[in-house]
């Protein structure tokens, strides 16, 4: 790699694939959530909880939709691997649902229609051709994702309203992005 170039990471990218990101995903899919063959290869395939890359080596890292879908008693060892690979001075930006504005609209919302849209915000698709990745296994707030980042070291943390914020009538608006930054080195 270019001694300058930077590191950034999208983990758990399935078929979304920007420039300029290394792409990792724990599943090397042969199909896509959308039941077509995935011809865009992943560069790595690997675990968000145990990343192949040395302490302090990553500038960014990326994910969105993707921390859902790890087990609830694995969640702080996914974010202390996130923190362990970045530099100091990097950058974590998460995206994932938003349990808080899930609950409210299905109070909100009255056909049966709207309600299982939001059932399967919360549990996932389940789509058992889709393996079971398919599957949710946690659930966030802003309070809740804020908690595990603080507990992983991340400081400066932000809710980031650029797609449109949490205000918004529409139910298929479910979103939280966060972003916290690994603190530059520590001074003992």
């Amino acid at each position: 790699m270019e001694q300058n170039k930077k590191i950034k990471l999208n983990i758990g990218c399935i078929n979304w694939k920007p420039g300029g990101y290394i792409h990792i995903d724990i599943h090397d899919h042969k199909i896509s959530k959308f039941g077509a063959l995935d011809f865009i290869p992943l560069d790595i395939v690997a675990d968000a909880r145990n990343l192949p890359f040395s302490v302090n080596s990553v500038d960014e890292i990326f994910t969105d939709r993707m921390i859902e879908h790890i087990p609830i008693c694995d969640v702080q060892k996914m974010f202390n691997e996130f923190y362990r690979v970045l530099k100091f001075g990097g950058i974590l930006d998460v995206g994932t649902v938003d349990i808080k504005i899930i609950f409210a609209n299905y109070l909100k919302y009255e056909t049966m229609e709207d309600k299982f849209l939001l059932i399967r915000q919360i549990y996932g698709g389940q789509d058992k051709s889709l393996a079971d990745f398919d599957f949710h296994r946690c659930g966030f707030d802003e309070d809740i994702l804020r908690f595990y980042m603080r507990e992983a070291g991340f400081v400066n943390i932000i809710r980031d309203f650029s797609d449109g914020g949490i205000v918004r009538d529409d139910i298929n608006y479910v979103g939280l992005r966060m972003i916290g930054y690994k603190l530059k080195k520590e001074v003992r």
